[in-house]
């Protein structure tokens, strides 16, 4: 999805929500503010992309880490034994390293061709593990398999961890989603009524509502941010 694609769904999610509540309520500022709390919906669709997307890479990085151990080990070289993840391991990876041995057969040099394979992953596992191999390269290092063994354990062991904080912190997100959502869905239940309706066409109502879209927009971010794992950064950057 390009940035422009990205720009665009905040206004329609905004304008679809504005139509839906309006079709409910017939009341504009109740509407306008189920329209304002909609702009936030593609915003927390992408990132729960991102998440799901970086949960996916730490769970293939050990699997391919031991398909390039075994590789290197069976007197494979670093090229081969990486050449060789686009006909072995996750499926999901062997395009980006079909790509990586393309590149090889063309001549760009190894350096050049792992970059690409860092961009494409863009995730802070991967440039640790092109670094590694990066620096074995060019030294010539014998104990890059054990290197990368010992890369894969800590990967596993890590990635175990986070998904037992994760068990136990998914109740705090589940919460906050409850929390924000339930008084809305209640808003929007008595605004079929007319002296809700009448009520929230006040002067008064509408501070109501715009305070209440500021004070869940507030309690629902800031209670995600109390349950987020935090991410290593990507320090290994071109």
């Amino acid at each position: 999805m390009n940035s422009r694609s990205r720009l665009l769904q905040a206004p329609i999610s905004a304008l679809i929500a504005l139509g839906l509540a309006f079709s409910v309520s017939s009341s504009l500022p109740i509407s306008l503010a189920f329209a304002t709390i909609s702009t936030t919906l593609p915003y927390l669709v992408n990132q729960h992309r991102r998440e799901k997307r970086d949960r996916l890479w730490n769970g293939l990085w050990p699997e391919l880490l031991e398909h390039v151990v075994t590789g290197l080990q069976s007197g494979l070289s670093i090229e081969e034994a990486l050449s060789a993840l686009s006909r072995r391991g996750p499926v999901e990876t062997q395009q980006i390293f079909a790509g990586f041995s393309t590149d090889l057969h063309s001549g760009t040099p190894f350096e050049a061709a792992i970059g690409k394979v860092k961009r494409t992953f863009s995730h802070h596992v991967a440039d640790q593990v092109c670094e590694v191999l990066i620096l074995s390269k060019g030294s010539g290092a014998r104990d890059t398999a054990t290197t990368l063994r010992t890369l894969s354990d800590f990967l596993r062991t890590d990635m175990a961890l986070r998904d037992e904080i994760s068990a136990k912190q998914s109740w705090v997100k589940n919460s906050a989603l409850i929390a924000s959502v339930a008084p809305w869905i209640l808003l929007l239940i008595l605004s079929t009524q007319a002296n809700t309706v009448r009520a929230y066409q006040s002067t008064l109502g509408v501070l109501i509502l715009v305070g209440g879209v500021a004070c869940t927009a507030v309690a629902y971010f800031w209670m995600r941010r109390v349950g987020r794992i935090e991410v290593p950064p990507r320090i290994f950057l071109l």
